[in-house]
């Protein structure tokens, strides 16, 4: 599964507080329905997530083939 990510920061301003991002992950298979085939695999990585990396998913929206999202970064 190939996923394009809109709206990423570079590199380097990772490391810099910024507040609320938000992003648009994608499959590359724009037609696919993938993401909503595999929710319970995205339910069961989300937490297991947040426990790795010091973030809060404020909304989210899984679509078939994308996953707009808005965080709240440290």
């Amino acid at each position: 599964m190939l996923l394009q990510c809109v709206g990423m920061l570079d590199q380097t301003q990772h490391l810099r507080p910024i507040g609320k991002l938000f992003f648009t992950m994608r499959l590359q298979d724009r037609h696919s329905n993938l993401l909503v085939q595999e929710i319970e695999h995205l339910c069961h990585a989300t937490p297991k997530t947040f426990n790795a990396m010091p973030f809060k998913i404020d909304e989210i929206v899984v679509l078939p083939a994308a996953i707009p999202t808005i965080w709240t970064l440290p």
